[in-house]
């Protein structure tokens, strides 16, 4: 874009070099009206018609010429000192910006921190963050993408969401080791506690985070951590809420969530396939998920199979090391 600056400056030279020209001949017309004067007085014919109105030429010119060089003095003044408080705001706008990048720096390291003290616990869980993230980063991608939740998803959203998503199992981190970590299907006594996670989560962004960011990323962490396990039928939990009545970043993590969930090896399971997975989540649509997302992520399988080979592709060279 051109420098908005310069531009005026070259609109407005026209117009500058036109009044000083005006300046100039004023000054020029004093000076004429001055040596008529001088020369009358000097040969001792004096016409007092003209002379009167050389003296009335000449007093106008000065005060004229006076005023046009103060107010330029004062403007060139008024002009300096605009810009530099220009350039005050602009170094102020720069440390800002500096700032507000600690900032984010800070948030990011504090939601790794947290999220990586539950996956260490949970040993069962593998890469569980670094997945569920991806596929719910590319999952919100693709909805802004394709304008669906309009009015709700924007760049912002697809960023916050992305820091978030590893606070999803957050809670997790009050539940004991003897639950996180059984390598049998849990009872009915131990799911009921394992749940419980999703309402700490919830809490603990509340008590971590609410002095360390902003309101709109700590409400989207809250969301993420307490609303994950929701299912768009109502029979979900921690509260049973159905459709939209669950926050949009909550049911895009759910998805994230089960197909991750369902992809990995766990001690008490084998890996589904891609193929298996994603018809798991299709048989979900409607009942578990929200449909239109359900989509979404379905039309996605090329993506999702290509970064799973990934994945293991890396988690092979791991082990043959």
């Amino acid at each position: 874009m051109p420098n908005t600056d310069s531009t005026k400056r070259e609109k407005s030279s026209p117009r500058l070099n036109r009044l000083h020209l005006q300046r100039v001949l004023v000054l020029c017309s004093t000076l004429l009206c001055l040596l008529g004067i001088y020369s009358m007085l000097h040969r001792g014919t004096i016409d007092y018609i003209l002379l009167t109105i050389f003296i009335i030429l000449a007093v106008c010119g000065l005060i004229s010429y006076m005023l046009y060089v103060f107010g330029y003095t004062e403007a060139t003044q008024t002009r300096a000192a605009k810009e530099q408080l220009q350039e005050k705001v602009a170094e102020q706008e720069s440390q800002m910006a500096d700032k507000t990048q600690e900032m984010l720096e800070m948030q990011r390291g504090i939601i790794l921190g947290m999220a990586t003290i539950v996956e260490r616990r949970d040993h069962s869980t593998g890469d569980h963050i670094r997945r569920t993230s991806e596929f719910a980063d590319l999952l919100a991608s693709t909805l802004l993408q394709r304008g669906l939740y309009a009015d709700e998803i924007d760049e912002r959203f697809v960023s916050i969401l992305r820091q978030v998503t590893p606070l999803h199992d957050l809670g997790k981190i009050r539940i004991p080791d003897s639950i996180l970590n059984k390598p049998e299907k849990l009872t009915e006594e131990e799911m009921s506690i394992m749940k419980i996670h999703t309402q700490t989560g919830g809490e603990l962004v509340c008590q971590v985070m609410q002095d360390i960011t902003d309101p709109y990323t700590v409400q989207m962490a809250f969301d993420v951590s307490t609303f994950h396990h929701e299912q768009w039928d109502g029979k979900g939990y921690p509260f049973g809420i159905a459709g939209t009545n669950i926050p949009l970043s909550a049911r895009i993590v759910a998805i994230a969530d089960v197909f991750e969930a369902l992809t990995a090896v766990r001690v008490y399971k084998k890996a589904f396939s891609p193929d298996e997975a994603f018809a798991a989540i299709e048989a979900g649509r409607g009942t578990r998920f929200d449909p239109d997302i359900t989509d979404v992520f379905l039309s996605l399988k090329p993506e999702v199979t290509a970064f799973l080979a990934l994945i293991n592709g890396e988690y092979n060279k791991i082990d043959m090391d």
